[in-house]
C-alpha cells in the first residue's frame, strides 16, 4: 500500500473547519472550533517551515524569566520529575558502565539492528500495529480500526522529521482526520513508534476537548508510552530480546537525561538571583563549577520544559505502574488506562491517578530490571 499526505490535505481540512466554524451557532462550540483552527494553523506553518526557521528563538533573560514562572504553575510536576530522577541517579554508576558496552558493541546514536539484520516494511508495521490493538486493546480496538481504514492517506514515512523524533501525529476533531508522520526506515521500532502514534490519535478521538486544553495535560503522553510498553512486553512478533530491551533502555535513559536538566531548573534560577540577574563571566563559572553545565549545556537546559520533555517523563512513570498492574491483572490495568483517558481534565485527576498508581512506586525495580538484564545480554553475545 502507498502511504502519503500533505501541505494540501491539512489545507483542505483548514477550509473544511473553516466552513463548520461559520455554520455553527452555538458559543462553546465556536470557541472549541476557534481552538482547533489555531491548532492547525500552527500545524500549517511548521510543515511550511523547516525546524531551524520555524524555532522560537528567546533570549537567557526572557527563558529563565519564563522558567521561574513554571514553578508555581507546574509545583506538584517538579516535583514528579524529581522523584524520578532521584531513583535512577542512584544507578548512575551501572549507566555509564552499559553505555560503554553500547558504545562497543554498537556505536553511539546506532541502531540495534545492525547487529540483528531484523528488517520490516511499511505495511509490515501497519500490520503489526493493527494486530496490537485487536488483539491486546480490544475495547479500544474499533476506534482504531476506524482510523487504520484511512491509513493510505493519513500516514507517511519520510527520511528526517523535525526536533529529531521518531514519529509525531496531528487529529482533528469534527472531521475525524488524522496525520501520522513516522520516520522512514527498515528498523522493527517503526512498528512501537507507530502504536504509540495510534494511542494518541485513540485518545484525541475519545477526549478531544482535553487535547486541546489551555493548560498543558501532564499525562498527556501516557496514552501512547503505555500502549507502546505493553506492545514490547507482549513482543507478539518474536523480535530479538536484547535489541527491546536495548530499545526500552534508551526510553528510560533518554527521560533520565531530561529529568537531570529538568532539576537544575530551580539551582540556576537562585544562582541567577545571586547574580543580579545578570549572565556574567562569574556566572558562567559557577554555573560549570557548581553544575559542570558549561555554556551549551545551559543552552540545553534552557530548552528542556516542564510542560514538554517534563510530560513525558510524568507519563513514563505512570505508564510503567499500569504495566505493573498488566503483568499481574491485565483486565485491571486496562481498564485504569481506559477511565484514565475518558477522565475529564481537572484538578483532582493528578490526585486520580497519583492514587490509583502511586507514581514512582516500581519504577526502581523496571529501571534495575532493565540495566542489568541488558548489561547480561550484551557481555553474553560477544
Amino acid at each position: 500500500m502507498k502511504y502519503n499526505w500533505d501541505l494540501k490535505d491539512i489545507k483542505k481540512a483548514r477550509n473544511e473547519l473553516r466552513l463548520l466554524y461559520l455554520k455553527e451557532k452555538d458559543k462553546m462550540k465556536r470557541e472549541f472550533l476557534e481552538s482547533v483552527l489555531n491548532k492547525v494553523e500552527i500545524v500549517i506553518t511548521e510543515e511550511q517551515l523547516d525546524d531551524r526557521s520555524s524555532k522560537v528563538i528567546y533570549n537567557y533573560k526572557e527563558r529563565l524569566i519564563d522558567m521561574e514562572s513554571s514553578f508555581i504553575t507546574y509545583e506538584d510536576d517538579y516535583e514528579l520529575v524529581s522523584t524520578f530522577h532521584s531513583i535512577i541517579a542512584v544507578y548512575h554508576d551501572k549507566i555509564d558502565t552499559l553505555d560503554g558496552i553500547i558504545e562497543e558493541k554498537i556505536g553511539l546514536d546506532s541502531s540495534y539492528g545492525k547487529i540483528t539484520g531484523a528488517k520490516i516494511s511499511n505495511d509490515e508495521a501497519m500490520s503489526l500495529t493493527n494486530l496490537f490493538y485487536k488483539k491486546h486493546m480490544k475495547s479500544l480496538y474499533p476506534i482504531f480500526k476506524m482510523f487504520y481504514a484511512n491509513r493510505g492517506c493519513s500516514v507517511r514515512f519520510k527520511k528526517n522529521l523535525n526536533n529529531d523524533v521518531m514519529a509525531d501525529s496531528f487529529y482533528i476533531p469534527f472531521l475525524d482526520r488524522y496525520f501520522i508522520n513516522c520516520l522512514k526506515s527498515k528498523d522493527i521500532t517503526k512498528a512501537f513508534n507507530l502504536i504509540h502514534e495510534y494511542g494518541h490519535i485513540i485518545y484525541s478521538y475519545i477526549n478531544p476537548q482535553e487535547f486541546y486544553n489551555p493548560r498543558y495535560f501532564m499525562f498527556s503522553e501516557l496514552s501512547a508510552i503505555f500502549p507502546e510498553l505493553v506492545a514490547y512486553y507482549e513482543n507478539d512478533n518474536n523480535f530479538d530480546e536484547t535489541q527491546l530491551l536495548f530499545e526500552l533502555y534508551l526510553m528510560m535513559t533518554s527521560f533520565y537525561g531530561h529529568s537531570t536538566q529538568l532539576v537544575l531548573h530551580k539551582p540556576v534560577i537562585s544562582l541567577w538571583h545571586s547574580h543580579k540577574e545578570q549572565l556574567s563571566k562569574k556566572f558562567f563559572k559557577e554555573l560549570d563549577y557548581f553544575y559542570d553545565t558549561d555554556r551549551d549545556l545551559f543552552d540545553s537546559l534552557l530548552d528542556t520544559y516542564i510542560d514538554d520533555q517534563g510530560a513525558y517523563i510524568i507519563s513514563y512513570m505512570a505508564a510503567i505502574e499500569l504495566l505493573h498492574i498488566y503483568k499481574r491483572d491485565k483486565r485491571k490495568a486496562l481498564k485504569l488506562f481506559e477511565d484514565i483517558l475518558r477522565l475529564p481534565y481537572e484538578e483532582n485527576l493528578f490526585m486520580f491517578i497519583n492514587q490509583e498508581l502511586k507514581l514512582g512506586e516500581n519504577l526502581e525495580e523496571e529501571v534495575v530490571s532493565t540495566i542489568d538484564k541488558l548489561t547480561l545480554a550484551l557481555k553474553r553475545g560477544k
